[in-house]
This record gives C-alpha cells, sequence and structure tokens, in this order.
C-alpha cells in the first residue's frame, strides 16, 4: 500500500446475512479530506495524487474481479488475499464505501459464511462502477483515467 490506511470500524462479531443494495444516491464518493492527505504525502508533487488514483484503479478493477472469480472457484485464499488488498487500498485513497464492503466479504469468509457475499459481491461491483466513474473524471495531473488504461488494452 501506498499510505498506510486509516483504522477502519471492526466489523460486528456477526456481520448480516444481506446488505441493502447501494442505489446511486446513497454512494458517499470519494473522501476529498483523504485526496488532500495523499497530497501532502507525495510533499506537494503535483502529478503524485493522479498517479495513485492511476494505479488504484488498475489494480481495484483486478481485485474486485479476483473476488468474483474467487466466490465462483470458492478459492477461499484468493477471495480473503484480494478483499483484504482491496479493503486496505480503498482506505488509502478514501473511498470508504469499497472498503467497507471488501470488510465485509473478507468477514462473512472468515465466518464461514461465503453462501451469503451473493449480495455484497452485487453492491461491490455497482459501487466499483460508481467509484470509476467519479475517480475517472477528476482532474489530477499524472493521472490517465480508467477509460484510457483500458481502452489501450
Amino acid at each position: 500500500a501506498i499510505v498506510e490506511a486509516r483504522a477502519l470500524k471492526p466489523a460486528p462479531p456477526t456481520a448480516p446475512a444481506t446488505v441493502p443494495l447501494l442505489p446511486e444516491e446513497q454512494w458517499d464518493g470519494v473522501d476529498g479530506r483523504r485526496l488532500e492527505e495523499l497530497h501532502e504525502v507525495g510533499g506537494g508533487d503535483p502529478g503524485f495524487v493522479g498517479k495513485v488514483i492511476t494505479q488504484y484503479l488498475s489494480d481495484g478493477n483486478h481485485r474486485v474481479v479476483q473476488i468474483g472469480e474467487a466466490l465462483r472457484n470458492g478459492d477461499m485464499r484468493l477471495l480473503c488475499d484480494s478483499a483484504d488488498a482491496l479493503k486496505g487500498s480503498s482506505g488509502n485513497v478514501g473511498v470508504h464505501n469499497i472498503a467497507r464492503l471488501a470488510h465485509l466479504i473478507l468477514t462473512l469468509a472468515e465466518q464461514d459464511r461465503v453462501a451469503e457475499t451473493g449480495p455484497v459481491l452485487h453492491a461491490l461491483e455497482r459501487s466499483w462502477s460508481y467509484c470509476t466513474q467519479e475517480l475517472a473524471s477528476l482532474q489530477l495531473p499524472g493521472h490517465t483515467s480508467y477509460e484510457d488504461t483500458h481502452s489501450r488494452r
């Protein structure tokens, strides 16, 4: 991780069996304060935050896909590793919805409740869509939009 993540509230001992889908109006967006903190961490380098966001979008997309594949294939190690990595990187860049959902998937997996992760995965995929739209729209020096990064492949 580029920046140490803020401590997230731990999940309750028993996570809920279902999570309501996140309608667009409930997307709480990217934490602008965290982006400002990243700017400071980068020593004022105007391109630092943009590079971090570009890397987060690339890695995060990979992690969301891995979580879905791990669930379909019953690969608990990949599931836990991917959810944990996504949780941490999302906290680092201030995308708290994604961090909470990844944490919930990890908690359910650790409690041997993988069968209950379907609605959470759906909410994660929807939130990831909102996240990529918001982050791709940022006009930051050094930032390559998600669409630019993935349209070249």
